[in-house]
């Protein structure tokens, strides 16, 4: 499931949450080169982003032993469903206990059944994430260019770069760029862009080599009305953590103090430059 929207700015829009069929695990994020390359194994840093049963497969993100972040319309229900997170001794699966909803955002806090006894994500706490790289992960489907859910079904978690363009009120902003129509200052094998089962999926700042949680991916606009998303132009909405701070920590007291997990054995080539600012092209 991914939330959809048609061309035009996030706010004032009306959203329509766009239900889709299961299909087998395999893939995640649409890319700019070749999906397999962005696969990450149960020794990587984002083995804290796990796999939710919900909506067909959707996407969850530890930030502390029981408790997991999402995307609202991305767990539903909690009732029989599970969250698994790939660990290198093998699979962990969860039940899913409790939701809380915020109040505004699309964003839901659920608690698990049991501990998982591991550490979850720190929260990205500054205001500066117009303009820095993101790290973007998800269990949805992928492909190149646009989705290709026959050939890379959801399921298996990717990874890969996107420049955060904006960060309006409660909300990030990305786009895919490719194409001779649009700028694209990453290069082919580092830009990815949220796709159908990524929502409630990470965007990571990495934070002097600590990944810290920004964002999560809620929706995406079909920038040129075609009724394909995502493809080339583009633009997806993650909420923005650091406007949610204070209701995540007086909804969880057991959220880690500023720190977190080292960005160890990502598999992608780190990126350590600031965007370059986009010259007045006209491009999203």
């Amino acid at each position: 499931m991914f939330t959809k929207i048609r061309k035009g700015p996030l706010i004032g829009v009306a959203l329509a949450v766009v239900g889709f069929v299961a299909v087998a695990p395999a893939a995640g994020v649409v890319v700019r080169d070749d999906p397999s390359l962005h696969e990450v194994g149960p020794d990587s840093a984002f083995n804290r982003v796990g796999y939710l049963s919900c909506a067909g497969g959707t996407t969850g993100v530890l930030i502390s032993p029981d408790y997991i972040l999402t995307a609202g319309h991305a767990v539903g229900g909690v009732g029989g469903h599970t969250f698994t997170l790939e660990l290198p001794d093998g699979p962990r699966v969860y039940g899913l206990a409790e939701k809380f909803a915020h109040p505004t955002e699309d964003l839901a806090l659920v608690r698990l059944e049991v501990t998982t006894g591991l550490d979850g994500y720190a929260l990205y706490e500054g205001d500066d994430e117009a303009d820095r790289i993101g790290v973007i992960a998800g269990y949805g489907v992928s492909g190149i260019g646009e989705p290709d859910a026959d050939a890379w079904p959801r399921g298996t978690l990717r990874v890969g770069y996107n420049y955060i363009d904006a960060a309006p009120l409660a909300f990030l902003q990305t786009d895919f760029d490719g194409g001779p129509d649009y700028y694209h200052p990453l290069s082919a094998s580092e830009e990815v862009m949220p796709a159908d089962g990524d929502s409630g999926g990470p965007v990571f700042i990495d934070d002097g080599g600590v990944l810290k949680l920004a964002g999560i991916h809620i929706c995406l606009t079909d920038f040129d009305g075609d009724g394909v998303t995502p493809e080339y132009g583009d633009r997806c909405y993650h909420v923005r953590v650091s406007a949610c701070l204070d209701w995540l920590h007086e909804m969880n007291p057991q959220l880690p103090e500023p720190g977190g997990l080292a960005l160890l054995a990502v598999g992608l080539p780190l990126i350590a430059v600031r965007r370059r600012r986009r010259a007045a092209t006209g491009a999203a």
